[in-house]
């Protein structure tokens, strides 16, 4: 834009003649001039022709001026209308431009989204597969993290998004927007072969005599004291199984080994043929799967994929 000088500085006369205008007037004189037909312009523009000429009318009354001289055979563009046909092709045509750029700038952007690298999470993938439906020309590049790394990657705008279960770290920024998309009860899985598989619910003395296999402290310390104190609630003495796996993956690997049990949230992944997830009584509490991303947020797809999470159903 060669001058972008607020309106406030340009003469009250010709503020009120601009607010007058529209660009759909201009886009109809200048059709206009170009067939030099009422005729076939309107047929172009897709309105008819009592309509074009009525925005021409308009469009004179606006600009006090003659654009056209008008006889019983035809109408010739007047000194005046050339001036303003030149102006206006220029506007539109700068405005198209920009317009264009703008858009290919906001194709070219990327959503950067943190994902947890402990585990995948059905709801996760399907919300992403809707999003690239939605805009394929979108390059989404996910980043598997944990969630202390999540934290920081937030922090540092590595991320834009970030997916993430409560309780979150400590380290986790204080200026972000949340949303819960998904939550369900925690469940105990462990081996098909275990005596206790066929129980259809497991009480607080079962689960004080299930070794526990969860995260290693270190990996996620505000977590790991949610699920111990999640079992104590229970009424459960947890017994913690001595592991340093660091997905659940491998939990529930060694779940099925016979080990003991790990607390995981049915259908969020497939489980394999040599395990069963069974429910306590009372329940263990929800898994609430959030979205974290920025309050003032410079990139515009993070509004996009949001309005997209409000409206999807998983």
């Amino acid at each position: 834009m060669q001058d972008s000088r607020p309106l406030n500085q340009i003469q009250p006369k010709w503020t009120a003649m601009l607010r007058r205008l529209s660009f759909r007037q201009l886009l109809y004189f200048c059709e206009l001039c170009h067939f030099m037909n009422f005729r076939k312009a309107a047929e172009s523009l897709g309105v008819s022709q009592p309509t074009l000429s009525q925005q021409i009318s308009q469009l004179e009354e606006n600009l006090e001026l003659s654009l056209l001289s008008r006889s019983t055979t035809g109408f010739q563009v007047t000194a005046e209308g050339q001036q303003c046909l030149r102006l206006f092709q220029s506007l539109l045509n700068d405005c198209s431009e920009e317009l264009e750029n703008i858009h290919s700038k906001a194709q070219q952007q990327e959503l950067r989204v943190g994902i947890p690298s402990y585990q995948n999470f059905r709801q996760i993938d399907e919300l992403l597969r809707g999003f690239r439906v939605a805009y394929p020309s979108i390059f989404t590049h996910l980043i598997e993290l944990t969630a202390v790394e999540m934290c920081e990657a937030l922090a540092s705008n590595k991320i834009d998004i970030a997916f993430m279960s409560q309780p979150t770290p400590l380290e986790l920024p204080k200026n972000l927007k949340q949303l819960v998309f998904w939550s369900a009860h925690y469940e105990l899985c462990l081996a098909k072969s275990h005596k206790m598989a066929n129980k259809s619910v497991l009480t607080a003395q079962n689960v004080s005599d299930l070794p526990l296999i969860l995260l290693p402290v270190s990996a996620h310390p505000r977590q790991y004291s949610f699920q111990i104190d999640a079992l104590k609630e229970l009424g459960a003495i947890p017994q913690i199984y001595p592991s340093a796996v660091t997905n659940v993956s491998g939990q529930i690997g060694l779940a099925a080994s016979g080990a003991g049990a790990c607390m995981i949230v049915p259908g969020t992944m497939e489980l394999t043929p040599d395990v069963c997830s069974i429910p306590t009584t009372p329940p263990l509490p929800e898994m609430k799967m959030t979205i974290f991303w920025r309050k003032k947020t410079l990139n515009p797809l993070v509004e996009r994929f949001m309005l997209l999470v409000k409206n999807y159903q998983i």
